[in-house]
């Protein structure tokens, strides 16, 4: 019986070494590989700020659609030389680091006398979990356009992606 023990271990101890060189082999040739999947959401969202509007008068107006990716506000300016400040934050609310792009404005930022002023998010890193220095956005009243329509309905939708390590 012994004998049968013995022959057990030496078949056994075969097998494990031919495995081992076939694992050994097939790694370093880069016949080996292992697959897997993983998911990461990154997902930013706007946040008004307590003050969102300066000096907020009658018919100013700020929101956030339901998505939380969309900045909408209305400002009405009385006089020329006049300015209104949209401030907001953006939040991390992803398993992962998200890097902001450029604001993507809807309608362009600049009509007749009025100047709106966007804030540089490009490239701005927000980490997981985390909320964002604040933002400015600033709608301003050429006085050299006298006449120019006061009431400002602008909206801006934030692009983002998710950080990557290099």
């Amino acid at each position: 019986m012994h004998k049968d023990r013995k022959k057990v271990y030496v078949i056994a101890a075969l097998f494990a070494f031919i495995l081992l060189v076939g694992v050994v082999y097939a790694a370093t040739t880069g016949a080996l590989n292992f697959g897997g999947t993983a998911q990461l959401n990154t997902n930013v969202k706007l946040i008004i700020t307590d003050e969102a509007i300066t000096d907020e008068g009658d018919g100013d107006s700020i929101s956030v659609n339901a998505a939380k990716d969309t900045l909408t506000f209305t400002v009405h300016l009385s006089e020329p030389d006049e300015t209104r400040y949209v401030k907001f934050k953006i939040e991390n609310v992803g398993n992962a680091d998200a890097v902001l792009g450029t604001l993507s404005t809807v309608p362009p930022s600049e009509s007749s006398g009025i100047t709106v002023t966007w804030p540089s998010l490009n490239a701005v890193q927000v980490l997981q979990g985390a909320i964002s220095s604040e933002y400015t956005i600033e709608v301003h009243w050429d006085s050299d356009y006298p006449e120019a329509v006061s009431d400002v309905s602008l909206s801006a939708s934030i692009n983002y992606s998710q950080h990557t390590t290099e």
